[in-house]
């Protein structure tokens, strides 16, 4: 599964090709104004490169938790990142895949409001993706 900004910048590649993908639409004020459909595998394999890595910037918010990987060149959000014990974690835009299809995706509307920091943490240490690649330092 090939994931990129617009631009083509930042270029992922996922190892992962379910028939049906479910995806996590957060109701967030960044990811409802992105329209973002964050998806991972834990078993998965991620590889990241950065054509312009100085045209990438990471927005972070509210917790403090997630950098919001954005490339300047083009606005797209193509993942968002954080780290847990040294160990980097990520989770993918769907939005940003090359073959998109919205038929082949299952989303599920989700609030993380009143979340603590701690439980926050766990649950991206259990599902996101941990087997990254990556070209760019976070």
């Amino acid at each position: 599964m090939k994931i990129a900004c617009h631009c083509q910048n930042l270029q992922l590649e996922l190892d992962w090709e379910p028939p049906q993908f479910q995806a996590r639409a957060c109701d967030c004020g960044f990811c409802s104004r992105h329209g973002a459909l964050w998806a991972a595998d834990p078993d998965a394999q991620l590889i990241i490169q950065i054509r312009e890595p100085k045209q990438v910037k990471a927005y972070v918010f509210a917790t403090e938790t997630a950098q919001f990987q954005i490339c300047q060149i083009c606005g797209c959000v193509p993942y968002v990142s954080t780290v847990i014990d040294k160990q980097l974690y990520a989770l993918v835009n769907l939005r940003c895949w090359s073959d998109f299809e919205l038929t082949r995706i299952q989303i599920q509307a989700v609030s993380y409001l009143g979340e603590d920091r701690q439980a926050r943490l766990a649950r991206r240490s259990a599902r996101w993706i941990s087997k990254i690649q990556s070209s760019l330092a976070v």
